[in-house]
C-alpha cells in the first residue's frame, strides 16, 4: 500500500512489534510504537499516531502524528485520513 502525508511527521521511530503503514499506533512507555486496538482504552488513547512506514518490533519507522494521510490500495481513488480533531460545526 502508498501511504503519503502531510503534516507533523516524526522519524527514526522503534516498533514494539508488527506494524503496516497507513495503520494507526500508540506510544507505550517503553517508548515504543504498538498497533492500536480500537476495542481497547489502554491501546486507542494517549499518543497516537499512523504509519508511513512498514515494520518490526525493534525496527524503526516514520509516523505522522498530526496532519493528514492518504492511502491508496491499488486502482482507484486515493483513502484520505486525518489525525487532525474533528471541527465542530461553525468554528
Amino acid at each position: 500500500m502508498a501511504v503519503t502525508a502531510a503534516g507533523v511527521i516524526i522519524s527514526e521511530q522503534t516498533y514494539g512489534g508488527k506494524i503496516d503503514a497507513g495503520q494507526v499506533a500508540y506510544l507505550k512507555s517503553d517508548g515504543k510504537w504498538y498497533l492500536a486496538r480500537a476495542n481497547s482504552g489502554a491501546t486507542s488513547a494517549g499518543d497516537l499516531a499512523i504509519a508511513l512506514d512498514s515494520g518490526v518490533a525493534g525496527g524503526k519507522g516514520r509516523l505522522v502524528k498530526l496532519g493528514y494521510v492518504t492511502t491508496r490500495h491499488g486502482p482507484g481513488r486515493p483513502e484520505p485520513h486525518s489525525t487532525s480533531p474533528p471541527r465542530r460545526p461553525g468554528v
